[in-house]
């Protein structure tokens, strides 16, 4: 959703501009109540989001392009597997947040088996050259503590010296 002050559409409010930029029924992926967005240097939109159409959840990332995006219900985005490592559901309770080189970074948690919370994981984006995800624009997608109920109910910033700062329940 955007704000576009009148003239918007698809939403209750022409205030607003609405865009279904992953549709369940249409795409590959299936989108659960977790998600954030963020804004990297370049003025992208970013957006991670949980994937709950595989066994093993996954953590997808959504950039805003404008046309000639991929792996979307809407043109105007790309969407990306980051992480689906096997074994808990990944990307639950997201945090995303803009890093010190301007790009985005993702902290979300596992969770396993009876709805427990178990891990912290941490993944940034790098364009190029990353590993460690599915996709090697971005690097990490590794546990940065793993403590059970570390994995919900976080929040992420970045001091002034571009060091990141994770706080959870």
């Amino acid at each position: 959703i955007k704000y576009v002050g009148s003239g918007g559409t698809n939403c209750g409010n022409t205030a607003w501009q609405c865009t279904l930029v992953v549709d369940d029924v249409n795409v590959s992926s299936a989108v659960e109540a977790d998600s954030d967005i963020t804004v990297d240097k370049d003025n992208n939109i970013w957006a991670a989001y949980q994937d709950i159409s595989v066994a093993d959840y996954s953590l997808r990332v959504a950039k805003y392009v404008g046309s000639g995006g991929t792996g979307c219900n809407d043109t105007a985005w790309t969407c990306t597997l980051v992480d689906s490592a096997t074994g808990d559901e990944l990307g639950s309770n997201i945090t995303m947040g803009t890093d010190k080189s301007g790009y985005p970074v993702v902290v979300y948690g596992t969770a396993g088996v009876a709805g427990t919370f178990n891990d912290l994981r941490f993944a940034r984006y790098v364009g190029s050259g990353g590993s460690g995800c599915d996709s090697s624009a971005w690097d990490g997608c590794e546990t940065i503590y793993a403590k059970n109920g570390a994995g919900r109910q976080m929040s992420l910033t970045f001091d002034g010296n571009g060091l990141a700062w994770v706080v959870y329940r």
